[in-house]
C-alpha cells in the first residue's frame, strides 16, 4: 500500500512540473483541490440521484404508456439496485487502485447513456391511442391483432437503462468518500462527506420536479399535432422519455470536471496513509510463497497472488461473521433496512397514491411530492446529527433516542389513516357516457375539492418521514462506535448491501403486486394480468393496503430498534465484566 500511495503521488510531480513550464495553466490548477472536488463531485451526485428518481416520477405514465402493472413497474425500479448491488464490490475494487476521479467520471457517462437507453422505446414504441383505454372502461374495446396482452415489449429496453444507471451509479460514493476521506484534513472529512451527502440527496427532489413539468407536456408531441387531439386527465400521458434527455445530458456535463482532477491530491494525511503496513493484515502475509486454502491443501502461488485474493477473501469471510455475530449491529441494520422499505414504498409509488385517493392530476401528484418528501429527508439527516452531538449522546442514548422517535412516528402514521377524500357522484367523472370536454372539467373540479385534504396528508407523512429520518445518522454513529476499528469499511459495505437486498430491491415489487390486488379494471382480459395496465382501483381497499406497508414498516422499525437498545445493554455488561476479570488478574 505503501508502494501504491508513493506511486500516486509521484503522479503529482510531473503535473505540477507542467504547470510551472505552462502547459498547464496556473489559474486552474487552484480548483484541483479538495474542496472543488467535494463541489463538483457532490453536483454529480445530485444529477444522478435526479435521474434516478425521475423514473417514480413518472411512473404512473410508463405504466399507462405500456401496459404494464404496478408489480411489473415496481421491478424496473428496482432494476437499479439489482445492478449497483451485483457491481458495486467489482467496480470499487478495480477503481481503488486507479484515478478514482476519472472512474467516477466514467460511471457518470455510463449513467447518462442508461438514461438515454430509457428514453429509446418512446422513439419505436407506435403513437398513444387513448381512445383504446377509454373504450375498455367502458366496455367497447375490441382485440387489437396479435397485441392482444400489452401494446410492446420495448419498455424492456427500460430495465437495461435502469441497470446501467445502477452500475454506473456504484462508483460515485465509495470512490468519492475514500477519496476525501484520503486526501482532506481529518477534522475536515466529515464535513465535506456530509456536504458531498447533502446534494446528493437534493437530486430527488430535482428528479420529481422535472417529472412534474415533463408530465404537462403531451408524450406524442413531437408525433403528432398536439392541437388536433382532445384528451381528458385519466387518459393523458405526459413526455416521461424527455426527462431522461435532459437529465442525461446534465449528467454529462457535471461529469467533465472530475476528469481533470489527479489520482492523488498533496494532503496532510499522506504520512498517515505511507504508514500503512499490509503485513499487519491477518491471515496470509505477502511474504509467503505458499498459503493455506480454506480446502486444506496448499498451493504455490505468487505472492502477490497470495495477499491480494486469499488474504482478502478470507479477511472478509472472518470479518462478516464476526459482524452478523454481533446482535446490536445485526438489530440496527435490519432495523435501517425497514425503514428503507417504508422509504422506497413512499418514493416509488407516493405520486400514485395522490392521483388516485386525492384525484391528483400526474403532474401536481409529482410536484407536491417532490417539494416535500426530499426535503424533509434532508432535514431528517442534518437534524438527527445536530442532536446527537448537541446531547452527547453515546450508544445507549443514541438507541433509547431511536425508540422515542420510531414510536413518535408510528402516532403519526396512524393519524395518516383518517384523511381521505370521499366525493359524493366521483363516479361519474368515470363514467362511459361523459363527453372528453365535461370530464376534463369533472377531473378539475374534484382535484380542487381534494387539494387541502391532500395537502393534509402529505403534511403528516412529511412531518413522519422527518421524524423517522434523524435515525438515520445515529444508527451510522451506533455502527461505527460499537464495531472493531478494522470493520468499519466492511461493516458500512455491508450495511448497503443488506439495505439493498432487503428494502430497496423487493419494496417496489412487493407494493406494486399489493397495489395490482386493488385493481378492479384492467386494460386485457385476466390472463394477461402482469402485463397490461390497470385502469381502475378500489380506492379504500388501494388507501389501506398502501398505509398498511407504511405503518408495518416503521413498526418493524421500532421492535428492532428495542431489539437493539437491550442488545447494546447486554453488550456493555458483558463488556464491563471482562475487563474487571482483566483487572483482577494484572
Amino acid at each position: 500500500m505503501a508502494n501504491l500511495e508513493d506511486r500516486n503521488f509521484s503522479t503529482q510531480a510531473p503535473l505540477d512540473k507542467a504547470s510551472s513550464n505552462g502547459r498547464v495553466p496556473a489559474n486552474p490548477r487552484r480548483f484541483r483541490s479538495i474542496k472543488w472536488f467535494v463541489f463538483f463531485s457532490g453536483i454529480l451526485m445530485c444529477t444522478q440521484s435526479a435521474l434516478s428518481m425521475y423514473t417514480k416520477g413518472v411512473l404512473t405514465s410508463i405504466e399507462r404508456q405500456f401496459q404494464i402493472s404496478s408489480s411489473l413497474s415496481g421491478l424496473l425500479v428496482g432494476s437499479f439496485n439489482v445492478g449497483n448491488v451485483l457491481f458495486v464490490v467489482l467496480v470499487s475494487q478495480l477503481c481503488s487502485k486507479g484515478s478514482r476521479p476519472r472512474c467516477m467520471a466514467i460511471g457518470a457517462m455510463v449513467v447518462a447513456i442508461g438514461g438515454f437507453l430509457n428514453a429509446i422505446p418512446h422513439a419505436i414504441t407506435p403513437v398513444y391511442d387513448p381512445d383504446y383505454l377509454s373504450n375498455i372502461t367502458s366496455g367497447k374495446s375490441e382485440t387489437r391483432g396479435t397485441t392482444a396482452c400489452g401494446t410492446s415489449n420495448s419498455y424492456m429496453l427500460i430495465f437495461a437503462g435502469e441497470m446501467l444507471q445502477g452500475i454506473g451509479a456504484a462508483t460515485l460514493v465509495p470512490l468519492g468518500s475514500s477519496y476525501v476521506d484520503d486526501f482532506a484534513e481529518g477534522t475536515r472529512t466529515p464535513i465535506y462527506i456530509g456536504v458531498m451527502l447533502f446534494l446528493q440527496n437534493m437530486g430527488p427532489g430535482m428528479g420529481f420536479l422535472i417529472g412534474s413539468l415533463t408530465t404537462t407536456v403531451y408524450v406524442d408531441f413531437d408525433k403528432v399535432d398536439v392541437e388536433k387531439i382532445s384528451i381528458d386527465e385519466k387518459d393523458w400521458i405526459g413526455a416521461w422519455w424527455l426527462g431522461y434527455i435532459i437529465i442525461g445530458i446534465l449528467v454529462i456535463l457535471s461529469s467533465l470536471p472530475l476528469f481533470w482532477f489527479p489520482a492523488a491530491l498533496k494532503s496532510s494525511n499522506r504520512e498517515e496513509l505511507n504508514s500503512i503496513n499490509p503485513r499487519d493484515r491477518k491471515g496470509c502475509k505477502p511474504s509467503d510463497e505458499t498459503c493455506q486454502t480454506f480446502g486444506g491443501r496448499r498451493q504455490h502461488i505468487s505472492r502477490e497472488h497470495c495477499g491480494k485474493v486469499i488474504c482478502f477473501l478470507k479477511s472478509t469471510f472472518i470479518t462478516v461473521q464476526r459482524l452478523l455475530c454481533d446482535p446490536l449491529y445485526l438489530c440496527v441494520v435490519l432495523g435501517y433496512s425497514a425503514l428503507m422499505f417504508t422509504v422506497g414504498t413512499l418514493t416509488t409509488f407516493m405520486p400514485k397514491f395522490l392521483e388516485t385517493v386525492f384525484y391528483q392530476s400526474k403532474s401536481r401528484a409529482s410536484f407536491i411530492f417532490g417539494m416535500s418528501m426530499p426535503l424533509v429527508l434532508c432535514l431528517g439527516l442534518v437534524s438527527g446529527g445536530l442532536v446527537v452531538q448537541k446531547a452527547g449522546l453515546k450508544t445507549r442514548g443514541k438507541m433509547i433516542f431511536a425508540c422515542v422517535i420510531s414510536a413518535v412516528t408510528i402516532l403519526l402514521c396512524a393519524f395518516s389513516y383518517f384523511v381521505t377524500c370521499d366525493v359524493e357522484n366521483a363516479a361519474e367523472c368515470f363514467g362511459a357516457d361523459v363527453i372528453k370536454e365535461n370530464a376534463s372539467s369533472c377531473f378539475h373540479q374534484l382535484e380542487v375539492k381534494c387539494s387541502s385534504r391532500c395537502y393534509t396528508f402529505v403534511a403528516i407523512v412529511s412531518l413522519a418521514a422527518l421524524l423517522a429520518c434523524n435515525i438515520i445518522t445515529p444508527y451510522y454513529s451506533v455502527i461505527l462506535s460499537t464495531v472493531q476499528p478494522q470493520d468499519k469499511s466492511t461493516a458500512i459495505g455491508l450495511k448497503f448491501l443488506v439495505i439493498r437486498v432487503l428494502a430497496l430491491i423487493p419494496s417496489p415489487v412487493i407494493t406494486g403486486a399489493v397495489i395490482d390486488g386493488a385493481c378492479i379494471t384492467w386494460s386485457t382480459p385476466s390472463p394477461c394480468i402482469g402485463s397490461s395496465v390497470c385502469l381502475e382501483h378500489d380506492r379504500n381497499e388501494f388507501r389501506y393496503s398502501f398505509l398498511n406497508i407504511i405503518f408495518s414498516g416503521v413498526a418493524f422499525t421500532f421492535v428492532f430498534n428495542l431489539l437493539g437498545y437491550f442488545a447494546q445493554r447486554s453488550k456493555g455488561i458483558n463488556h464491563n465484566v471482562a475487563v474487571n476479570k482483566e483487572a483482577d488478574l494484572a
